[in-house]
């Protein structure tokens, strides 16, 4: 039986942890941010509002939920890599929370996304090349 714990404290020590481990500025408020959202969606689709309440079915609607997201100034699909770090960021909250006991389940596996990559330039210069 996971230790029971509110969503809102869950996420203000999560982010103290990071904070602990020297994470940048911009990268505390990237979390902050999704988070909100995270919560702000369990809340309104779950009326979730524990830790204990996250479960497989939530999580899949959530990552579906981040697909299907909009660039706010294009009106596009949000970027394929703009959507995997959004999971990725679930994903670390949601590692935390198992390892603090608060989640029964590990499904970090439910996030294992492929970012496709650029493939590198062709013209590639040699060392001579370089050193003109």
């Amino acid at each position: 039986m996971p230790n029971e714990m509110y969503l809102t404290f869950a996420k203000a020590e999560f982010l103290n942890s990071l904070k602990v481990n020297n994470y940048a500025e911009n990268s505390l408020y990237k979390y902050e941010k999704e988070l909100t959202r995270f919560l702000s969606f369990l809340r309104k689709f779950y009326k979730a509002d524990k830790a204990s309440e996250i479960i497989k079915p939530v999580l899949e609607t959530y990552i579906e939920f981040v697909k299907k997201l909009k660039n706010r100034r294009t009106g596009q699909p949000i970027a394929e890599k703009s959507m995997f770090l959004k999971c990725q960021q679930i994903k670390k909250f949601c590692q935390y929370l198992t390892q603090n006991e608060y989640l029964e389940q590990d499904f970090t596996p439910l996030f294992e996304m492929r970012v496709k990559r650029k493939p590198l330039p062709k013209n590639i210069l040699t060392e001579p090349q370089v050193k003109q």
